[in-house]
C-alpha cells in the first residue's frame, strides 16, 4: 500500500508540473504515468513481489505497464470529456483513472508479472466427463 501511495504522488506531482508547461492533460497524464508506473515497478519488485529481476519478468512487466498506459490515458480522457465544466475535473479524472490503473497494475503485476517461477505455465487440462 505504502508503494502505491508513494507512486501514486509521484504520478500526481508530475501530472500537475506538466500541466504547468501547458501540455494538454492526456500528454501530462501519459507522462505523469510513466514516472508513477517506473516509481510503482521498481518498489514493487523489491519489496511489495520480490521480483527475481528477471528477463521475462521485466518483459511481463513492459507488456502490463504499456496496456495499463492505454486504459489510464484513455478512462483519463474519457473522464475529462464526462465531468467538462466540473470544478477540479482534471483532478477527478486523474484520480479515477488513477484508482482504476493502480487496482489492474496490482492485479496483473501479482498474477502476471511476479509470480512464481520463470516461465509462463498455463493452468493444467482438466478432463470434462460426459
Amino acid at each position: 500500500m505504502l508503494s502505491g501511495c508513494i507512486a501514486a504522488a509521484v504520478d500526481y506531482g508530475t501530472y500537475r508540473l506538466l500541466l504547468t508547461f501547458e501540455l494538454s492533460p492526456s500528454l501530462a497524464r501519459a507522462g505523469s504515468y510513466i514516472a508513477g508506473s517506473t516509481t510503482a515497478f521498481l518498489i514493487n519488485r523489491k519489496w511489495a513481489f520480490k521480483g527475481n529481476g528477471s528477463s521475462s519478468e521485466a518483459l511481463r512487466g513492459a507488456v502490463t505497464y504499456l496496456a495499463i498506459f492505454f486504459v489510464i490515458v484513455g478512462s483519463n480522457w474519457l473522464l475529462l470529456e464526462t465531468f467538462h465544466g466540473w470544478a477540479n475535473a482534471l483532478f477527478w479524472a486523474w484520480f479515477l483513472s488513477q484508482g482504476i490503473g493502480t487496482t489492474l497494475n496490482f492485479l496483473l503485476q501479482k498474477l502476471f508479472v511476479f509470480r512464481a517461477g520463470t516461465g509462463f505455465r498455463p493452468a493444467p487440462a482438466t478432463a470434462t466427463g460426459g
